[in-house]
């Protein structure tokens, strides 16, 4: 059913003021009293309806409120008078670095340059009477250079030969080049973009041989692999920790490895592989845990919860009410 459309009534503050003088003293109300009020009750019923259809907007309820506007600039302007033109403000530019100030380029180098011409405890070229002092906050500027994720340094070794006996004097390479090629901090930023903000090897190989720097998918894998035995340590650590949490979140869901679709689980004899989350919150920290295999959520959070520490208390876990989200046993309590 369609909504009446409430009439416009324009009272001023004299006249309103009158009407409600009228309404408390419980007074006789004239004609155009009952048409304001017969008014309202129409308006009230259209705000009504428009906010039960869940279709209100701003611009619909001052329709309702104060009617279609009608000061715009063509109907007040004169029609052979063009609207006057304002021309833009120039906005000043803010002093500084713009969105991020110097302090929060914590990764970034760090050159200290001195004077070209002058240094602490000259004489003031300015001024006869002054000496030149360091102060303690340095003017800075910043300058961002783009670069490929992973960089390559290639060591040129010098080769002596001695034209008598013909034995070749090679110089030594730096310490970090002799033992290892893939320095740590390259293994990191793979594993980091591959499993933290998810850049797949292909593309990231794609990326280093348009730069110049090669790194197969191949290579990405075997590097990430081997360095992940270096980091297990850490990782069973952060196990134990989530373990001690207050507030435990689980969830899980269907993942495809190769190996494992390959075999089923000795156990249950499933083949189904999942990625279970965990997100552990204290007072201090929030700890997130994933583990890939056949297990669901339930049986891996049964799992971290036997690293537990007995003298705590069962903690609150946070899932859905699907049942393989809980574990079995009876160690926590399930909201």
């Amino acid at each position: 059913m369609a909504t009446k459309k409430p009439q416009r009534i324009t009272l001023d503050k004299e006249e309103l003021k009158a009407f409600k003088k009228r309404i408390r003293e419980r007074g006789a109300l004239c004609d155009q009293d009952y048409q304001f009020i017969d008014a309202m009750t129409d308006a009230v019923e259209a705000l009504t309806q428009a906010l039960e259809n869940k279709r209100a907007s701003v611009t619909r309820l001052a329709r309702y409120l104060f009617g279609a506007p009608t000061e715009t600039a063509k109907n007040v302007l004169p029609k052979d008078e063009p609207p006057p033109e304002t021309p833009p403000t120039p906005r000043k530019k803010s002093p500084g670095h713009g969105r991020n100030g110097n302090r929060a380029f914590t990764g970034g180098r760090r050159a200290k340059l001195k004077h070209e011409q002058l240094k602490a405890g000259d004489p003031c070229p300015a001024c006869p009477r002054g000496t030149l002092y360091e102060l303690a906050l340095p003017a800075t500027t910043i300058h961002l250079e783009g670069s490929a994720p992973i960089n390559a340094t290639i060591y040129e070794l010098e080769r002596l030969r001695c034209n008598a006996c013909s034995m070749i004097f090679t110089a030594s390479a730096p310490d970090d080049a002799c033992l290892q090629k893939y320095a740590d901090s390259a293994i990191a930023m793979v594993a980091i973009l591959k499993y933290g903000r998810g850049m797949p090897f292909y593309r990231l190989g794609k990326l280093q041989k348009s730069v110049g720097i090669p790194l197969a998918p191949s290579t990405q894998w075997e590097i990430v692999d081997a360095g992940a035995e270096i980091v297990r340590p850490s990782f069973e650590a952060l196990i134990d920790q989530a373990a001690q949490g207050k507030v435990l979140h689980n969830d899980d869901t269907t993942m495809k490895i190769i190996s494992f679709l390959r075999e089923s689980d000795p156990e249950s004899e499933r083949k189904g592989i999942f990625t279970t989350g965990i997100v552990s919150l204290s007072d201090e920290h929030r700890i997130a845990v994933f583990f890939t295999g056949h297990h669901h959520a339930g049986e891996n959070l049964e799992e971290l919860l036997r690293r537990r520490a007995h003298a705590l208390q069962a903690p609150i876990q946070m899932c859905d009410a699907l049942s393989r989200n809980a574990p079995k046993t009876a160690t926590s309590q399930h909201i």
